[in-house]
């Protein structure tokens, strides 16, 4: 009986670099065993996978050095290279995913259609481009990932591999939606309050008001005090020193905080009380203080108050003196 074709690459002992390849089948004969085929040169293609491969090891090396992320995917979403921080960042061993999906491997079920969809566009050339989506982990956790997408074009001109470098954002993105979060905290509890921030660019002179505090001060941007100097001016004369001394001596690191009640002239054309409150937050090498920021609040209606309080103290205590 006819058996199996039998292909025998080798090498000659006498020739050094030289492969040869046997091509044949095997045969039963009269009870021996014998092979019949042809004898072929494939140096060449040796030499060319001995090539391929060391060229593969050399990439493979490069991207071992790498922090991002690098996979190449065939057009069948088929993972062909999966470098070392892809290895890290999902538990998974190039060994174990190569030949396999990305999508069914990694991609959230959820996120699948939307990330084929950006697949199939790299497919018809429309690249480089950027997406974001989470990973599976093999513990099952789940890493956002910034990929940046370029492709490699076959001689008939079709996308023949997809290249996809990443980032894992997952704690960036994390400390973003905290900081938003509380933003977010941070404004609900100003506009309970009636409370304005302010920021003054010690260094460069820069004074800037949210809009509670241009609204308590009746001004719109371009009218709202932008210096140092521009405050004070608004400042009314009784109460300029006092707020110049308060100031300087926090800014020196005298006190721990800024805090004055003075009166300024608002949009409205006429003097309101407000309460400062600040704080130094950034200072240079040297210790000189280059950043301020700090809220402002109207407390003219506690003032009156106040000021009603003190009247009705002292007519009370001139009715005493009188009985």
């Amino acid at each position: 009986p006819t058996e199996r074709p039998v292909f025998v690459p080798h090498r000659l002992a006498a020739a050094p670099g030289r492969w040869l390849e046997v091509r044949g089948r095997g045969t039963t004969s009269g009870g021996a065993r014998l092979l019949a085929g042809t004898l072929h040169e494939v140096t060449a293609h040796k030499q060319s996978e001995e090539q391929l491969a060391g060229d593969h090891a050399f990439v493979a090396t490069v991207l071992d050095t790498v922090s991002a992320l690098v996979v190449v995917l065939d057009a069948q979403e088929r993972i062909r290279l999966f470098s070392r921080a892809c290895e890290v960042a999902t538990g998974f061993t190039e060994a174990e995913v190569l030949g396999k999906s990305f999508i069914d491997l990694f991609v959230l079920p959820e996120e699948a259609a939307a990330v084929r969809c950006v697949f199939e566009r790299l497919l018809a050339r429309d690249f480089p481009n950027r997406h974001e989506n989470f990973w599976r982990r093999r513990d099952g956790s789940r890493v956002r990932i910034a990929w940046a997408n370029a492709a490699v074009l076959g001689p008939d001109g079709a996308v023949r591999y997809v290249i996809g470098t990443g980032i894992d954002v997952t704690e960036a993105r994390a400390t973003a939606e905290a900081l938003r979060a509380s933003e977010e905290r941070l404004a609900l509890a100003l506009d309970a309050s009636g409370l304005g921030t302010w920021d003054w660019r010690i260094d460069s002179d820069r004074i800037t008001f949210d809009a509670r505090g241009l609204a308590a001060l009746a001004m719109r941007a371009e009218d709202a005090p932008r210096t140092a100097d521009e405050w004070r001016e608004l400042v009314h004369p009784s109460d300029r020193a006092a707020l110049r001394r308060t100031l300087d001596d926090h800014v020196a690191g005298v006190t721990p905080l800024f805090e004055a009640e003075h009166r300024l002239l608002t949009g409205e054309g006429r003097y309101t009380w407000f309460l400062a409150r600040g704080k130094v937050v950034a200072r240079s090498e040297e210790g000189a203080a280059t950043r301020m920021a700090g809220t402002l609040v109207d407390i003219t209606e506690r003032k009156h108050m106040e000021a009603k309080a003190l009247r009705a103290q002292r007519l009370e205590s001139l009715g005493t003196i009188a009985g």
